[in-house]
C-alpha cells in the first residue's frame, strides 16, 4: 500500500527506508489482536492518552532508527539473521499477517474490554505510524496474562506512602517489536520468534511431509520412517524442509543433484559429511540414525550445506545461507 502520490514500493529495502520518514509527532495507534485457531483475527481499539501516545512513539522511533541501519536479507528458513542484519517476506504469505482485518480503521473497533471473551485468546499488539508509503505496523506478541485480571501475579504501585492495587483492567504491554509490516513487506530481526508468533512454522508443518515425499521419492534410506517422522515434526528440522521446498520449486539443477548415484558418490568422496551408506552400485542405501550427533546429516545432505571457497578452496558445512547466487 502506497500514500496518494507516492511511487509504488517495489523492494523491502524501499520499505524499511520509509521508516526513517516517520514524522516525530505521529498520532500513533494502537489495538489489540486476539484469535483463536485459524479463525479471523478479534480486533480492539486502545486508543492512548497523551502521556501513552508519548511513549508509542518513542518505541517506533527507537525501533525504526535501530532497523533502518540494520543490512536486508531474505528469509531462509534454515537460517537466522546475524548481527545488524534483518529478514524479510512477503506478508501475504504469512498466515495471520494475510488477514485484510488487520487493516480496519480505528473507528470501525470497539474498544479493548479485559472482561470480553477475546481477552482470553490475546495474540498481538498492534501499532500504527504514517509512512511516505502507507501504514507501518509494529507488532509484539501479547499473551493473555498481560491483562492483570487474568494474571495470577498482585500488581501494586505506590500512591503516596501507600501501596495500592493497580487496575484490574490494566494491561502489560511489551516495548519491544517482533515484526514491521510496511508496503505489503513483513520484517523481522528473529527468525524462530518471527515463525512461532505469527504461525508461519505452522504453515512451514503443514508442508512438510509432502516436501520430503518427493524429495525421497527416488531415494533408498534405511529408517526411512524414522527420518520422515522427525522431518515433519521437530521445529528446527522442519526449517530444513523448507528450505528443501524452496529449492525443489526454484532450482532445476538442485532438483537434477538430489540422486543416490550422485548423493553416493559425494558422501564417499566427503566423509566429513557424516552420512553413513550401507551396500555397494544399485544396492547403497543412506543411513539414518536418529540419535542427537546425527539425525540431521541426512537432511544436511539434502538440502546442500556444504559449500567450497572459491578463495582458498576449503570447505565448509554451512550453517547460515541464503539463496544460491545464480
Amino acid at each position: 500500500m502506497t500514500s496518494a502520490g507516492a511511487a509504488p514500493v517495489t523492494t523491502p529495502r524501499e520499505a524499511l527506508d520509509a521508516l526513517s520518514a516517520i514524522s516525530a509527532d505521529f498520532a500513533p495507534e494502537l489495538l489489540a489482536v486476539a484469535q483463536t485457531g485459524a479463525d479471523p483475527p478479534q480486533l480492539a481499539a486502545m486508543r492512548p492518552t497523551a502521556g501513552l501516545a508519548a511513549a508509542l512513539r518513542e518505541v517506533v522511533s527507537d525501533h525504526a532508527s535501530d532497523w533502518t541501519s540494520r543490512e536486508l536479507v531474505d528469509y531462509s528458513p534454515a537460517a537466522s539473521p546475524a548481527d545488524g542484519q534483518i529478514m524479510w517476506v512477503a506478508a501475504q504469505d504469512v498466515p495471520l499477517l494475510a488477514w485484510s482485518e488487520l487493516d480496519r480503521d480505528l473507528a470501525d473497533m470497539e474498544l479493548f474490554d479485559a472482561k470480553a471473551g477475546y481477552a482470553a485468546h490475546l495474540r498481538l499488539t498492534a501499532l500504527r505510524a504514517p509512512t511516505p508509503v502507507g501504514q507501518a505496523t509494529f507488532y509484539r506478541e501479547l499473551r493473555p496474562k498481560s491483562v492483570l485480571s487474568r494474571s495470577d501475579k498482585i500488581a501494586i504501585f505506590r500512591r503516596g506512602d501507600r501501596m495500592d492495587l493497580l487496575a484490574e483492567s490494566a494491561v502489560l504491554i511489551d516495548s519491544g517489536v517482533d515484526a514491521i509490516v510496511v508496503a505489503g513487506f513483513a520484517l523481522f530481526v528473529n527468525r524462530t520468534v518471527f515463525q512461532r508468533v505469527f504461525g508461519f512454522l505452522a504453515e512451514i508443518r503443514s508442508q512438510a511431509a509432502t516436501t520430503f515425499d518427493e524429495v525421497t521419492s527416488n531415494l533408498a534410506i534405511d529408517g526411512l520412517p524414522a527420518l520422515r517422522a522427525a522431518a515433519t515434526s521437530q521445529p528446527a528440522m522442519l526449517g530444513k524442509m523448507s528450505s528443501i521446498a524452496r529449492k525443489l520449486r526454484a532450482y532445476p539443477a538442485y532438483r537434477q543433484a538430489i540422486t543416490m548415484p550422485k548423493l553416493v558418490e559425494f558422501v564417499r568422496s566427503h566423509p566429513h559429511t557424516g552420512v553413513e551408506v550401507s551396500g555397494q552400485g544399485a544396492s547403497a542405501k543412506l543411513v539414518f540414525r536418529a540419535d542427537a550427533q546425527h539425525r540431521f546429516k541426512i537432511l544436511k545432505l539434502l538440502d546442500d550445506d556444504y559449500l567450497q571457497s572459491q578463495l582458498t578452496q576449503f570447505e565448509y558445512e554451512s550453517n547460515s545461507k541464503g539463496e544460491p547466487l545464480v
